[in-house]
């Protein structure tokens, strides 16, 4: 099992590591990478449908239906579609992950604390 990293996720990773620094609190991201290195990404390795399926949930309002537009154009970046991947969330210690599964490989999509109301999925375009 192969795990990517998008460029959305790394954008927000430097978003959450700015939010740390500007709190004067780095070890707050540090924690962040390490849960995210072990034992997030090996458990996904060993068990890629581990989180729960994202688009399970009810979409009820314009906003969400919006995010899922912004998530099937990032997919058609990844040579797939919103068909043929499985989106599914990996509830962490303080934050949710937002991953694709696509035959053997593990897109990481997106990342967010768990009090935020949802995802940035704002540089979806620019993934190549």
């Amino acid at each position: 099992m192969q795990i990517r990293y998008t460029n959305n996720l790394t954008a927000n990773l430097q978003g959450i590591e700015a939010f740390w620094e500007e709190c004067q609190f780095p070890n707050g991201f540090d924690r962040l990478v390490d849960e995210l290195s072990e034992p997030v990404i090996a458990n996904l390795k060993r068990h890629p449908r581990l989180g729960r399926n994202f688009l399970q949930r009810q979409t009820k309002s314009i906003e969400t239906q919006a995010r899922l537009q912004k998530l099937d154009a990032l997919l058609s970046t990844l040579n797939t579609d919103i068909k043929a991947a499985e989106i599914r969330a990996y509830v962490m210690t303080d934050y949710l992950l937002l991953y694709a599964l696509v035959s053997d490989v593990i897109y990481l999509l997106a990342i967010k604390h768990q009090k935020q109301l949802s995802f940035a999925l704002d540089d979806v375009l620019s993934e190549t």
